[in-house]
């Protein structure tokens, strides 16, 4: 059983919507917490930042994990993620198709390089917790790149899974869809045009009709089945199989 006063996290995209209720819930349950991104909201005795644009690729290579020896659990959650410009690929700008691919799928890749190559004690146990979506498995129009490098963890972490239990690689990882969140990417589909995005209205009205979780919901979900999570035969997995 993962106790959380003996754990360290490692969390992408701490200032806002699930990374910030992922990283409070786990100080609130006595864990240390390091929060990756551009900027940091959290102010907490057992919380430090590390500042890195994870879209940026000599940012991310740069980026170096910390000992922490004395942890009996070390967990690294990949949750910052980027929806992309909302269009028919055909429209989108090479910019924009590179930071949507490095910020989903390649940085994510690298931290996890890193991190299995962090010392630790021979007890100590790694998680890996890529935030995924059902994107990854359903062709949505307009959102091309989303779900194509969405899909690319998915099977990466599928990939990592079965290495693991070949005595592989040195950790537990699970890819996990969320579900449907009141954040700031459900705004920004609800604020696509038809002509981009021919299922906006489906979203305007999970809004309207009141059917989005909340990320402290969500984040409370994850923690309170953490343990559940990593025992599966496969690595990809909703918070929907959970109450």
């Amino acid at each position: 059983m993962i106790d959380l006063k003996s754990s360290v996290a490692f969390i992408s995209g701490t200032s806002r919507g699930l990374g910030q209720s992922l990283a409070l819930q786990f100080l609130d349950q006595g864990a240390d917490v390091i929060g990756i991104g551009r900027t940091s909201t959290i102010e907490h005795s057992n919380y430090q930042h590390v500042f890195s644009d994870l879209s940026d690729l000599e940012q991310i290579q740069s980026f170096t994990f910390k000992g922490y020896a004395d942890h009996q659990s070390v967990i690294l959650i990949n949750n910052s993620g980027r929806l992309g410009k909302v269009a028919p690929f055909q429209e989108l700008e090479e910019d924009d198709i590179v930071k949507t691919s490095v910020l989903n799928f390649i940085a994510p890749i690298l931290l996890i390089k890193k991190f299995l190559d962090l010392q630790c004690n021979e007890s100590t146990t790694k998680y890996v917790l890529n935030v995924g979506t059902g994107a990854a498995f359903q062709a949505i129009d307009g959102w091309s790149m989303y779900c194509s490098s969405k899909a690319g963890l998915s099977m990466f972490s599928n990939v990592i899974h079965l290495e693991s239990q070949l005595d592989r690689a040195k950790c537990k990882i699970v890819d996990l869809a969320p579900g449907i969140m009141d954040t700031q990417m459900q705004k920004e589909i609800r604020d696509s045009e038809p002509s981009d995005f021919s299922n906006v209205e489906k979203f305007v009205d999970y809004k309207k009709d009141g059917d989005l979780q909340t990320a402290d919901q969500t984040a409370e979900l994850i923690i309170r089945n953490f343990e559940k999570l990593f025992n599966k035969n496969t690595a990809s997995d909703t918070i929907r199989n959970y109450t």
